[in-house]
């Protein structure tokens, strides 16, 4: 199977599994909020920590935590 098509189906599937009121609703209050913070526990730690990058391009600064931090707090 090409990597290239089952990754677009994949997306594809994801996309139409959307509610486009409620994505609508969830941009919103981010773009209004003061703080933003996005957690995860080990892989999901390192896709906090990518995720919280991505928004500084339309300059919006998350903050991650991960699960090593969040058992110390």
């Amino acid at each position: 199977m090409d990597t290239a098509w089952a990754g677009s189906e994949v997306l594809a599937d994801r996309a139409a599994q959307l509610d486009p009121d409620r994505l609508g609703e969830v941009v919103r209050v981010i773009s209004v909020g003061r703080r933003v913070d996005v957690y995860g526990v080990a892989v999901s730690g390192l896709v906090a920590a990518e995720t919280s990058q991505k928004p500084l391009r339309i300059r919006l600064a998350l903050d991650h935590q991960n699960g090593s931090q969040l058992v110390m707090k």
